[in-house]
């Protein structure tokens, strides 16, 4: 066998600023540090355990950023939210007519997982402006799973208040949920002690009513990060971890990732007789063919893997994609570079509107 023609072509393509999704795996529940009224204001609250969520911190976090908070007490969990959100409070899904639809508009649902799996859906009923908290008792995972829905979960004993910023553009939403609705033996969690809880929070469009503009789920199991069917994956969920004493130092803010480090877990070695040198300018990913002189494809040996500036070596065993060893010849490579590629909103095509989606203000579209 022949070593390879080294053939190289380089392409250099890729984005001047890459979305940044958070993902946040744990929140820290502190102590209830005094009195808290539940009026939409989080003023009395020790927001030192808070977790920031956004699809897109480079795009989206001024208008569909929220930041999530969680303290505890003997009696309850208290969660609070700090949406941001260009028409706050929107949401026209009646919830005596359309129980537990109100995830279609403006609203956030709670997964918890104790000693038993509870959803929680909450948010404001415009029409009628007033608070909703709805709760579901059901593993959604599991086939044939018992359920059992409370439908008013605030004559029950939970609380929920709500305060539109000053400027207009997002929203406070305070929940007090008891121990007693979350956990079948009605027991309070203690210091040191965890349990399971995601969220996914909902942006309406312009009806407030029929289908979510925006959906964000976050608070994930770092061990099973997965967003889609959330609501049936009960290992996919975050952990929320009752801490002894407040104040707490913030966490480090972890560092975006780059190309690299997005593609690690890819196939990204080589191995064979046969090396594969090449040069890049910059780290970036690499797709690695072989064929023959005439350009017919003979293996697909690389795709988009991670690799750094200068020096590289590959490497080929000799087969093709069927895992057989070709005939003895003249073979070349051809590689792609990039930077890394990601989606970036820029605009709707013939449409001036802005932003060009419906409002509620109706300036867009």
């Amino acid at each position: 066998m022949r070593y390879l023609l080294p053939a190289l072509a380089l392409l250099f393509t890729g984005s001047t600023a890459l979305a940044q999704q958070t993902s946040n795996h744990e929140l820290r529940i502190v102590p209830r540090p005094g009195a808290v009224e539940i009026d939409g204001s989080l003023g009395d609250w020790d927001l030192s355990g808070g977790i920031l969520m956004c699809y897109d911190l480079a795009t989206m976090e001024d208008n569909h950023g929220v930041q999530a908070y969680g303290m505890y007490d003997a009696e309850a969990l208290y969660l609070g939210f700090h949406f941001k959100d260009k028409s706050p409070l929107v949401n026209h899904l009646d919830p005596k007519l359309e129980p537990f639809g109100g995830w279609r508009s403006d609203c956030v649902q709670m997964r918890i997982w104790t000693d038993q799996v509870v959803h929680v859906d909450a948010y404001y009923f415009t029409d009628e402006k007033r608070a909703i908290v709805q709760i579901m008792y059901k593993d959604m995972g599991v086939a044939d799973s018992p359920q059992e829905a409370l439908n008013d979960a605030l004559a029950a004993g939970a609380q929920e208040a709500f305060k539109v910023d000053a400027d207009g553009q997002g929203y406070v939403q305070e929940v007090r949920l008891p121990w007693k609705l979350l956990r079948k033996d009605g027991q309070a969690y203690k210091a040191g002690e965890s349990f399971r809880l995601g969220f996914e929070c909902f942006w309406g469009d312009v009806t407030g009513r029929n289908w979510p503009e925006h959906r964000l789920v976050d608070l994930i199991n770092a061990e099973n990060p997965q967003r889609e069917f959330f609501w049936s994956n009960k290992t996919a969920w975050g952990q929320a971890t009752l801490m002894a004493q407040g104040h707490l130092k913030p966490l480090p803010t972890p560092p975006a990732l780059t190309p690299a480090q997005r593609l690690a877990g890819m196939r990204t070695k080589t191995e064979g007789p046969v090396p594969l040198e090449y040069t890049l300018p910059a780290d970036g990913n690499v797709t690695l063919v072989i064929e023959t002189p005439s350009r017919k494809r003979v293996r697909n040996l690389l795709s988009n893997a991670p690799r750094k500036a200068g020096k590289n070596i590959d490497y080929w065993d000799g087969a093709n994609d069927d895992g057989q060893l070709v005939t003895t010849g003249n073979y070349r490579f051809r590689g792609l570079f990039h930077k890394g590629l990601d989606i970036a909103y820029q605009f709707y095509f013939n449409n001036p509107g802005n932003p060009p989606w419906d409002t509620g203000d109706g300036h867009g579209n």
